[in-house]
């Protein structure tokens, strides 16, 4: 219930009169703009080595909500995935690409799960 609800609040800074410019992009806020994806395997590296989870929960969060988020903007035309594939891609994606934001990443994703349509944010 409570996924269904953060999906639902993200929603509504994905639909076009909400965030929608004239370029097309969409207006992005929280936690994915302003982590790194060198903070990103990092907040995961100490979070699987035992150390405090709570930066990296935050951080999952953010993605899976993303991801849900653009799932319901695309009408349901993402591939259906799972946690663990997620992750995964995060992970590579930021290991490869430390420079890039969180969003950067959750965009390479979902570029990767519905390749027809483009989502793009700033």
């Amino acid at each position: 219930m409570r996924t269904a609800i953060l999906a639902a609040w993200l929603v509504v800074g994905f639909t076009p009169s909400a965030g929608s410019r004239q370029d097309g992009t969409v207006a992005v806020y929280g936690q994915g703009v302003s982590v790194s994806c060198g903070a990103w395997t990092e907040d995961r590296a100490t979070a699987i080595a035992g150390g405090s989870t709570r930066a990296a929960n935050m951080s999952w969060t953010w993605v899976v909500g993303y991801v849900s988020g653009a799932g319901v903007w695309f009408d349901g035309r993402i591939a259906e995935t799972d946690s663990d594939a997620i992750r995964a891609f995060v992970d590579k994606h930021c290991r490869e690409n430390p420079l890039d934001r969180l969003v950067d990443a959750s965009n390479a994703l979902v570029r990767a799960l519905n390749p027809k349509d483009r989502l793009s944010c700033q």
